[in-house]
């Protein structure tokens, strides 16, 4: 008989309230706001807009992931990391996208399962120094959008 592996603990996230958004930007760069850009034709506002709106769903999301890895809940699990590509491929953290996919194959097909919560603390910890850069992309382009 095989000794059943024990799946990594979920990490807990810290909340964003905590988070100091004029701080240095993260060692690496974790996003790539080129899409954005392309779809937002240089409307500045439409992609200060967008940025807004993934800073404050993505926390939910990002807490609902945890709990549902937690869980075990491989459908729902499946079903949120579908819903989160769309935003996560326009604000460019394609870091969190290759996570994603991997999330995606292992709980749609239930394979490698116990793989599951190491990949999402790994998606935690990524999705956590993004958000710093674009709180900070954010920061700078309302500066330079009141100078204009």
């Amino acid at each position: 008989m095989v000794p059943k592996k024990k799946p990594a603990k979920i990490q807990s996230s810290p909340s964003l309230k905590t988070r100091d958004y004029n701080a240095s930007p993260p060692e690496a760069n974790y996003i790539n706001l080129t899409y954005l850009q392309e779809i937002a034709g240089g409307d500045v506002r439409f992609m200060s807009d967008i940025i807004i709106l993934f800073l404050q769903q993505s926390p939910e999301n990002v807490k609902n992931l945890n709990f549902l890895a937690k869980q075990n809940d491989w459908e729902n699990l499946r079903k949120l990391v579908h819903k989160m590509r769309s935003p996560i491929t326009l604000v460019g953290i394609e870091k969190l996208l290759k996570l994603l996919t991997k999330l995606e194959a292992n709980t749609s097909k239930l394979i490698r399962l116990e793989s599951v919560p190491s990949l999402v603390n790994l998606f935690t910890e990524v999705w956590e120094k993004a958000v710093i850069e674009l709180q900070i992309k954010l920061n700078n382009l309302s500066q330079n959008n009141l100078e204009e």
